[in-house]
């Protein structure tokens, strides 16, 4: 059993990794154990807030949401190239593969509208290394009916 929103944050991954070029890590889904500067760079993806509203519908009562996917870019900057510089074709790479998108359901269907880029913020930490942070938030309209999250409408 699963959601359509945990189905739209799988598609989401399934979009980053499919045709990745070169440099660009494999998208992961939210990690518990912290990241080892080895592993840079790296792209995680996870759920943000979402905000259901319920309203009529032709098939009775539905609910409309408007849901973030939250993508966070990881990467170490060097001598040579900062850490915001290091991070742009992470960046550029998830607002390619998934603003407009729409996320298939694996069965000819669609789990979402159009995904739009919101909002984005930046960290730093000049510790041993330049490092950066960034997170991406993707706006995602989809909808389900009352008391059943898996089904969509």
């Amino acid at each position: 059993m699963a959601s359509i929103r945990d189905k739209i944050i799988a598609a989401a991954i399934t979009a980053l990794n499919t045709a990745r070029p070169g440099g660009i890590p494999a998208a992961e889904r939210t990690r518990t154990a912290a990241i080892d500067p080895s592993e840079l760079p790296s792209i995680l993806v996870y759920p943000g807030l979402d905000q259901p509203e319920e309203v009529g519908g032709g098939l009775g009562p539905i609910v409309k949401s408007s849901f973030r996917i939250l993508v966070e870019m990881r990467a170490a900057g060097t001598i040579s190239i900062r850490a915001d510089e290091a991070i742009d074709p992470l960046y550029v790479w998830t607002v390619k593969k998934l603003a407009g998108a729409r996320l298939s359901d694996g069965a000819g269907g669609f789990l979402n509208h159009d995904i739009q880029e919101g909002e984005t913020s930046f960290q730093f930490d000049q510790g041993e290394a330049p490092y950066g942070l960034a997170v991406t938030a993707f706006l995602v309209s989809y909808q389900h009916l009352v008391g059943d999250p898996e089904a969509r409408v």
